[in-house]
């Protein structure tokens, strides 16, 4: 095989263009590595956060209700409208109060115990609205707010167990909207024969259920 020799002078052009190309590539690497955001947005990650938060950037928020991360991170909601199930919405659902943006359970929200703005020491969990040691029945402490499990989407079955955002939790197991959980399985009860308008009422052979009927 024949060998090319260059001839000095044009070396001597090609090899600070290769240099600077090795650079360039070198410093977008580096660029590309950032572990705190992802395509300019800030990256979602669970980091160190707890009692069902998602770090966002460096902050630990809950992305069903936090109106500047609504559903995901950086996805802030306009002024005048509120954050639940991780959504922008005009107000807020029944039974809840408007606390900045947040859709605040003032019962047992511990950041908002009775009123907006009133937060819980960490020691304590807001129950009825009130900042205590310990939750009522049917409710378990997690971090410092009082919860039910088998209904809370940020604490679903187990602390800090959150489900998607959209889905909702039902009998302590996250579902799809629409669906039920029965003997721990999400079920749509509309066209399930086994549970058919509600879990464990089963259509009678040769019958079928159709529409929960």
């Amino acid at each position: 095989m024949l060998g090319l020799a260059l001839p000095r002078s044009l070396f001597a052009l090609v090899t600070p263009v290769f240099a600077a190309a090795l650079l360039t590539c070198a410093a977008c690497a580096v660029g590309s590595s950032d572990p705190t955001t992802t395509g300019g947005h800030p990256q979602t990650t669970t980091g160190e956060c707890t009692n069902g938060s998602i770090k966002c950037g460096n902050s630990c928020v809950i992305l069903g209700t936090n109106p500047l991360n609504c559903g995901s991170c950086g996805h802030a909601c306009a002024s005048d409208k509120v954050c639940w199930e991780g959504a922008c919405h005009d107000a807020c659902q029944p039974g809840r109060e408007n606390c900045n943006g947040t859709c605040a359970d003032l019962s047992s929200d511990s950041e908002n115990c009775g009123e907006c703005g009133t937060s819980c020491p960490s020691d304590k969990a807001c129950f009825n609205g009130t900042c205590g040691g310990s939750c009522g029945s049917g409710q378990t402490k997690c971090g410092n707010t009082c919860v039910s499990l088998s209904s809370n989407s940020a604490h679903c079955g187990s602390c800090s167990n959150t489900c998607g955002t959209s889905q909702v939790c039902a009998n302590g197991v996250c579902c799809s909207a629409g669906m039920m959980a029965c003997s721990g399985a999400c079920t749509n009860v509309m066209n399930d024969s086994r549970n058919c308008g509600s879990c464990g009422h089963a259509c009678v052979s040769p019958m079928y259920c159709y529409s929960g009927i």
